[in-house]
């Protein structure tokens, strides 16, 4: 199925119940080619499993999703060069992780809400 919002925003893909169910693609505003959009699976109208979210800047993520958030394994892409591999909850990099600067250093080992936290996982 297919849905426009008045707002430009724009979605094609399954549907249950009248909610996004399945795979699908989401794009913000169609009328914008950088518009940020997300393809990947939704469960009961939220991003849900794997997905691709790209944003308008050109950074984008790679890997699972709960409840509309990055939750689980991923991949982040930034447009500096620099990228993180490793785990999600609830939108940060946290838990075990790699993250790679463009200058080519790497941290690699335990973060905790966005922040490196070296090689022990802090438990707050």
């Amino acid at each position: 199925g297919e849905f426009t919002w008045a707002n430009g925003a724009k979605y094609i893909g399954e549907f249950k119940n009248g909610m996004k169910h399945g795979h699908g693609k989401l794009k913000r505003d169609v009328k914008n080619q950088k518009s940020d959009e997300y393809e990947g699976q939704f469960q009961n109208d939220v991003k849900c499993g794997e997905g691709v979210f790209k944003w308008e800047n050109g950074n984008y993520y790679i890997g699972e999703f709960q409840e509309d958030l990055r939750n689980g394994f991923g991949e982040m892409y930034w447009v500096d060069g620099s990228w993180y591999v490793g785990q999600w909850w609830n939108g940060d990099q946290h838990g075990k992780g790699e993250f790679h600067k463009p200058d080519g250093t790497t941290e690699n080992g335990f973060f905790f809400k966005n922040g490196f936290r070296g090689d022990i996982l802090p438990l707050r």
